[in-house]
Order: structure tokens, then C-alpha cells, then sequence
């Protein structure tokens, strides 16, 4: 297990942070007077940490469940999450949401997959 991709709360008491176990990645808060670690998510999946509400009591996460990448918000003290953009088609991938200081707005990474086909004329056998 490792603990990194830090992130501060708004008063700079806390830490958001992402826990590698496994294959899994977890959200977590840090405690900086105690040095407690509190993990918030236990299902197997990605949730990757990024920004604080303003007011502190929830962190952004990009969570990736079941071949989808969603945008949800954790409440850090009781550990409810509320969706801020539902899953999209498994092309597509969302990061790195990062709230406004009003809280009103919320940035975000989107990305998509795409295929090509391609056709490669071959020399007929013989030929030069």
C-alpha cells in the first residue's frame, strides 16, 4: 500500500490523499495534527482525488467503477458520495475535477477514444 497525489483542504489541516492497494485506488484524508490516515472508499475500482468544496466537507474524485468513469463528490466526515457527472460511455474517460472557490463551478478533464480503420494494399506474393 502507498499513500500519494496530496491535496489540501481549505483550512490546511487535512489532507486529501489516494491509497494504492492492489489494483485499487482509494480516497483518503490525512489528519495533520494526529497523523491519522481515514480511508473513504473500500469497493475495488480507481477513485482519484483532486480538489476541496470551499467549505471543506467534501473532496472531487474521478471514480472509475465497472469500465466507466464517473465525477462524484465524498462527504470526508460521513463518507456519502453525490454524484456530479454520471458515467459516460466506456470511451470515454474523466479527470482531475477541481472546484471553484465559490463552489459553484467545477473544472474537469474529458476524454475520449476513439478507432480508426485502415486499409494497407500488400504486394501480390511474387511481385516485387
Amino acid at each position: 500500500m502507498w499513500v500519494g497525489y496530496p491535496a489540501w483542504s481549505p483550512d490546511e489541516r487535512r489532507l486529501a490523499v489516494e491509497i494504492k492497494d492492489g489494483t485499487s485506488t482509494h480516497a483518503g484524508v490525512i489528519d495533520l495534527a494526529t497523523g491519522a490516515l481515514r480511508r473513504l472508499t473500500d469497493e475495488p475500482g480507481q477513485t482519484w482525488v483532486r480538489s476541496w468544496s470551499p467549505d471543506g466537507t467534501r473532496i472531487a474524485v474521478a471514480m472509475l467503477r465497472a469500465g466507466r468513469w464517473s465525477l462524484q463528490w465524498i462527504d470526508v466526515a460521513t463518507r456519502r458520495r453525490g454524484v456530479m457527472l454520471p458515467a459516460g460511455p466506456a470511451n470515454v474517460y474523466v479527470r482531475y475535477p477541481d472546484w471553484s472557490r465559490r463552489g459553484d463551478l467545477v473544472v474537469y478533464e474529458r476524454g475520449e477514444r476513439r478507432g480508426n480503420v485502415w486499409t494497407l494494399p500488400l504486394r501480390p506474393r511474387g511481385g516485387t
